[in-house]
């Protein structure tokens, strides 16, 4: 049975309580997709073509290369750069995901963008 709240009319009501496994779940699925992302991304980059790859880069004082701002996370050296990686994300990103969610978001969008 859930808490007691009161309504607007003072009349109370039930309110269901969460449950802790679907708090969980809900908490550490944006990091753990934000990872599985990346690999995907590794294995797809890793057998692309050479000019994709350096078209993905990040170049200094190069105008036409400011797509590279928003690709160059995506490229790792191996694969034990891409667990390396992964393993800050998971770990980190649950810490943050257990604060809010959407911080978690923020924070990724803000590294993401500053990281280069």
């Amino acid at each position: 049975m859930g808490r007691q709240a009161v309504g607007r009319r003072g009349a109370a009501k039930s309110v269901p309580k969460k449950n802790i496994a679907f708090v969980l779940r809900e908490r550490i699925s944006a990091p753990v997709e934000l990872a599985l992302f990346f690999s995907v991304a590794f294995i797809i980059i890793r057998f692309a073509p050479v000019s994709l790859q350096i078209a993905m880069g990040l170049v200094p004082r190069e105008p036409t290369r400011l797509l590279g701002i928003l690709t160059h996370p995506l490229l790792h050296f191996s694969l034990a750069h891409l667990m390396a990686n992964a393993m800050g994300v998971l770990f980190l990103g649950v810490m943050i995901s257990m604060f809010s969610r959407s911080t978690f978001y923020w924070v990724t969008i803000f590294t993401w963008l500053m990281g280069g």
